[in-house]
């Protein structure tokens, strides 16, 4: 089943791999074989997304294996699930993808026909993703925020950006993506009042912390080139990344 589709919108929910692990099962591969097939839901696939890529460079045969879903939001919650199995998944990375199921489950409509609020929807949801999870409610709604900034962040900066950071590599805190989800709102807020003539002079947003500014520094440096220019255009971070150059 050579043409097996790729969704980009699962794609970008999946921890990326470490260089480490990607030589390992490249190696693996060409030695073993592809044993264990893939995951697909008509046609598209959910799971093995690496081993796909490694079979299709090297000429492997690999098999594929359907896995019965209602709809995509369904196969959306299955590849999230098993990305939750994996044992050396971040702890930001369990967190987002346990944030992810949590919006998912409290929004879709008609999973349960006894809810009789919104309230009470997602306090099933929260219980449901947290007896899946191995957490408590109170920690999945933590990680429903975390989601949502996290995701606003990379409407902006891209998938590059939320893959660094679910593989650890961006050195992020929750913090400082709450930071950078604000400085996304006041950076739009800026763009708005620079159209036209301006009254008065707006308050300029406040500078980030050199812990954060570190971290950013860290994310220039694995950024690509479009990720770059969205980068640069945020203001705060232009400042932050202008005070390290000035420093070194």
């Amino acid at each position: 089943m050579n043409d097996i589709a790729i969704d980009p919108g699962i794609a970008s929910l999946l921890a990326p791999h470490s260089p480490r692990e990607l030589a390992l099962l490249e190696s693996s591969l060409l030695e073993e074989g592809c044993r264990e097939p893939l995951s697909a839901w008509r046609g598209t696939l959910l799971d093995g997304h690496a081993r796909l890529d490694v079979c299709r460079r090297h000429g492997l045969p690999f098999q594929v294996a359907e896995i019965d879903l209602a709809d995509r939001d369904a196969a959306v919650q299955w590849v999230l699930v098993r990305q939750l199995a994996r044992r050396n998944l971040t702890r930001i990375a369990a967190s987002y993808f346990r944030g992810v199921l949590y919006r998912m489950a409290s929004k879709r409509p008609g999973v349960r026909s006894d809810l009789t609020s919104g309230q009470t929807a997602r306090r099933w949801a929260s219980e449901d993703v947290a007896r899946v999870a191995g957490v408590d409610e109170r920690t999945v709604r933590r990680d429903a925020r975390l989601a949502d900034d996290l995701d606003a962040v990379a409407s902006s900066l891209g998938d590059g950006f939320r893959r660094a950071v679910l593989s650890g590599e961006a050195r992020l805190s929750r913090k400082d993506i709450r930071d950078l989800a604000s400085m996304g709102d006041a950076e739009r807020k800026r763009a708005d009042l620079g159209r036209g003539k301006r009254r008065s002079r707006p308050k300029p947003p406040p500078r980030p912390k050199a812990g954060l500014a570190a971290r950013l520094a860290d994310l220039w440096r694995l950024a690509g080139p479009e990720e770059r220019l969205a980068f640069v255009r945020m203001v705060d971070i232009e400042a932050a990344l202008g005070e390290l150059m000035a420093g070194a």
